[in-house]
């Protein structure tokens, strides 16, 4: 039967036997075990020295099985009896391990083995076996086991990649950050190899790091970037170590890995960041230094030769004192230095300095600067230039009192109403104009102090937020504190706010009365003027016609006398009947001025142009005043286009203008004296200059001429009805064009007109004189 022998009962014992039983005892004390013998038939028992030691009873005799069972520990003993009992049915061999408590307490691991002796009749007649102690091995194990459970917590809870690949790259072991990593499952990744996860360009890499570790057979580091086939950028810095068999045969690589994507992203960021600061603090205006705690300067940027006049090299490792400050401001400086140091907090200070650059202000702040213990080991300043920002606000707040001073005495009455309508400020003037002091105004209502009077506008420019001003505003009385109408121009304001839209009103006020009073009394005069021109006008107008009828007969009747119907003449009578008809025809012409002002002012006068020869009419007037020249002496000249100058002309008014002009001339020219008639053509116009050698006109008497008997001084002597030139301005205006005056006393006077052409005249001048 398999795993049964056979005894054979005959075989003699001798010494052989005997030295082969001290070999085992000695063999069982080495290797803490026993050995036992049991005859099943008879119940005999027999152990070993080496059993009376693994289960510490030296002294106790086990003769037969329930000897050995009550030894046993309670707990492990039906499970023994079990196996035992298994083994005799079987006939087979049985292995168990359990654990004993000795006298002591001491608790044992041990390791029993038992075998089958058969007899003749095939049946279990002995059984032989040992027991060996196994608790320096078990708890070995144990420790092994724990520690390998422990290492691989530490392993698996690292926030490192761990990993261990053979030579071919195939991956043994690894941890859990490793799948996550690589963006792959840990089922999918215990079968892959390094050539299914990386691109070639990355297993390139790695195997030439793997090369290194195995060549020199220490640990290698590296940092390399890495791509995965599923296109994941990963940048990995690695330790790598040479994988030994406990049989010293090297079997791959183990490598302790850290993604530092990451934190190569952030070193990247943090380094532009410090280029960043570090630009920025190089190129600040601002005056920046770092002080130590004996107040030395350690570091000075470049702004601080703008911002005081010393450069920065000047400044390292002196104190302010050694650069010469005032003691006033080193000391202040200091006791503000010592205070950061000692309570580490931030200080905000205004302060002046004296530098090379003159006399400045600056904002400085002052904040501590830690070491890694948590002191103050220097302070930083920042100082910034705030010498034109306190300028300008030394100039604000001067312009701001002279402008507080100017509304107090303003002669205008200023109060700022807020939104509620509450009086918040007013100037003395203000409350004068309602005879009662400001603090009857002072914080309180408009209606309040204005009870029952009309505020027109003032409260559409608190809605609409747009200026309301009103014109001689009818103010009344204020509780009897006003004992006469008065008037007043008032303006509200509106003053935006921020949380609303109209935060209050500021309100002007200005009596005018003496204004409103004046302007009633002028508007009364005009009127008087305006009855008396009428009537005027109408005067006028009446007299010219009822003159130019006897005028008329007077004329016929000078013609007969001169022409001797009545009888002859002497040349006595000839002279005064030339002297009547003189005066007559003055008369009569200034009754045409008269008529023609009546009919320009009543809008009844009327032109009747048509194309004419401008140059033709100027010739024609010449030779009706040549009588007037010729007496006295005076040389005309005129300068005109060859050929015609034609445009859209009444030859009668236009006659009328050369004239007006021309007889002016020559009664400002003295005898013998020359006037220059000049005409030209320029942009579709012809210009008529008449210039004279005369006196000249004073610049202040140039614009009467044109007026409505206009007439100067000189003018008045020489006679005259000051209509001549104001008639022409209308005539000349009327044909659609202009007319002026160019003089200065002792120069002469230059009148001119233009009239728009009708036609192009041929080139070429023409001089002719007389």
């Amino acid at each position: 039967m398999p795993g049964a022998l056979r005894l054979n009962v005959d075989e003699p014992l001798d010494k052989k036997v005997r030295r082969l039983e001290i070999m085992l005892a000695e063999m069982e004390a080495l290797a803490e075990s026993g050995s036992w013998d049991w005859e099943v038939k008879t119940d005999r028992l027999h152990w070993s020295r080496g059993l009376h030691l693994v289960y510490g009873i030296p002294d106790t005799p086990i003769n037969c099985l329930d000897d050995y069972l009550a030894i046993m520990t309670p707990a492990r003993r039906a499970a023994f009896k079990r196996v035992l009992d298994k083994a005799l049915a079987d006939h087979q061999s049985y292995v168990f391990e359990s654990w004993i408590e000795r006298a002591n307490g001491e608790r044992r691991y041990v390791r029993g083995n038992g075998r089958v002796l058969l007899g003749a009749d095939g049946q279990p007649e002995r059984m032989v076996g040992t027991v060996q102690d196994l608790t320096e091995r078990h708890l070995a194990a144990q420790a092994l086991q724990a520690s390998e459970s422990k290492l691989r917590a530490i392993v698996e809870a690292s926030p490192d990649l761990v990993i261990i690949r053979d030579f071919e790259g195939n991956y043994l072991m690894f941890n859990d950050n490793v799948p996550s990593s690589l963006g792959v499952t840990r089922e999918r990744l215990m079968g892959l190899n390094i050539r299914d996860v990386f691109e070639p360009a990355t297993i390139v890499a790695i195997e030439a790091s793997d090369g290194e570790v195995m060549a020199g057979g220490k640990a290698v580091r590296t940092e390399l970037d890495a791509t995965t086939k599923a296109g994941k950028k990963i940048r990995f810095e690695s330790t790598k170590y040479p994988y030994v068999l406990p049989s010293g045969e090297p079997a791959g690589i183990i490598s302790i890995s850290r993604d530092v994507t990451e934190l190569r992203e952030l070193e990247g960021l943090l380094h532009r960041r410090n280029e960043e600061f570090k630009a920025f603090v190089e190129n600040s205006p601002d005056v920046i230094s770092r002080l130590d705690r004996q107040h030395r300067f350690v570091y000075v940027n470049p702004g601080s030769l703008a911002g005081i006049g010393v450069e920065p090299a000047h400044m390292l490792g002196k104190t302010m004192r050694e650069l010469a400050a005032s003691d006033d401001h080193t000391d202040a400086f200091e006791r503000d230095l010592d205070r950061v140091f000692a309570t580490g907090d931030e200080l905000l200070r205004e302060v002046e300095y004296d530098t090379a650059v003159g006399r400045r202000w600056y904002q400085s702040r002052m904040f501590p600067e830690r070491s890694p213990d948590g002191q103050v080991a220097y302070v930083l300043i920042s100082a910034r230039d705030v010498t034109e920002a306190k300028t300008a606000t030394l100039l604000m707040e001067e312009q701001k009192a002279l402008l507080e001073r100017i509304v107090a005495y303003s002669p205008f009455g200023v109060a700022y109403l807020d939104h509620t309508l509450v009086f918040r400020w007013l100037n003395p003037t203000f409350a004068q104009l309602f005879a009662r002091p400001i603090a009857d105004f002072q914080d309180r209502k408009l209606a309040d102090v204005f009870a029952g009077v009309a505020t027109p506008g003032l409260q559409r420019a608190l809605d609409t937020g747009e200026l309301v001003a009103l014109s001689s505003y009818p103010a009344p009385p204020s509780k009897g504190s006003l004992t006469k109408q008065t008037y007043w121009d008032v303006s509200y304001v509106p003053v935006p706010g921020i949380v609303r839209r109209v935060e209050g009103l500021l309100v002007f006020a200005q009596d005018v009365s003496p204004r409103v009073e004046s302007e009633h009394l002028r508007a009364a005069q005009l009127k008087r003027l305006q009855e008396l021109d009428e009537f005027r006008r109408v005067l006028v107008s009446a007299v010219s016609h009822e003159l130019r009828t006897p005028l008329t007969s007077v004329v016929g009747y000078a013609e007969f006398l001169e022409d001797e119907i009545a009888g002859a003449l002497n040349p006595e009578q000839r002279a005064f009947l030339a002297a009547i008809k003189g005066g007559v025809f003055r008369l009569r012409r200034i009754v045409d001025d008269l008529l023609d002002v009546d009919r320009l002012e009543n809008g009844t006068f009327k032109l009747d142009p048509s194309p004419l020869d401008f140059i033709a009419e100027l010739e024609d007037t010449l030779k009706e005043l040549r009588p007037q020249i010729e007496a006295n002496a005076i040389e005309v000249e005129v300068t005109a286009p060859e050929g015609k100058l034609v445009a859209d002309i009444d030859p009668s008014r236009i006659g009328q203008v050369l004239v007006n002009l021309l007889s002016n001339a020559l009664k400002f020219t003295p005898s013998h004296g020359r006037i220059r008639v000049a005409v030209e053509r320029e942009s579709g116009q012809l210009i008529c200059r008449i210039q004279d050698s005369g006196d000249g006109i004073r610049p202040d008497d140039l614009p009467k001429l044109f007026l409505r008997f206009g007439q100067l001084a000189e003018g008045a002597q020489k006679g005259g009805t000051g209509l001549g030139l104001f008639i022409s301005k209308a005539l000349v205006e009327a044909h659609g064009g202009q007319i002026g005056v160019e003089s200065s006393p002792g120069a002469g006077s230059t009148f001119w007109f233009t009239l728009p052409l009708a036609g192009v005249p041929q080139p070429g001048q023409r001089r002719s004189g007389s």
